[in-house]
């Protein structure tokens, strides 16, 4: 694995943790969430992060899976 695809990986995971903490519906803050965390741990799996990276991304998931309950709560 080279550098570039480590980068893209990371980098479709960051799309999705975007995308997660825009969600004003719960169904769909829920399926970003699902999907931000496969996402990190296939990357984790195929071995282009570190446990620390894993720990960082994971905390950005969490920041904006908090943010996005947050809009869901406001809207309804």
């Amino acid at each position: 694995m080279t550098l570039e695809h480590k980068q893209n990986a990371i980098a479709y995971v960051r799309a999705d943790i975007d995308m997660l903490s825009e969600q004003t519906e719960d169904g769909e803050r829920r399926a970003y969430h699902h999907r931000a965390l496969a996402g990190l741990f296939a990357i984790r799996a195929g071995g282009l992060i570190t446990d620390k990276e894993l720990e960082m991304i994971g905390e950005q998931i969490g920041a904006a899976n908090e943010k996005a309950s947050r809009q869901v709560r406001a809207r309804h």
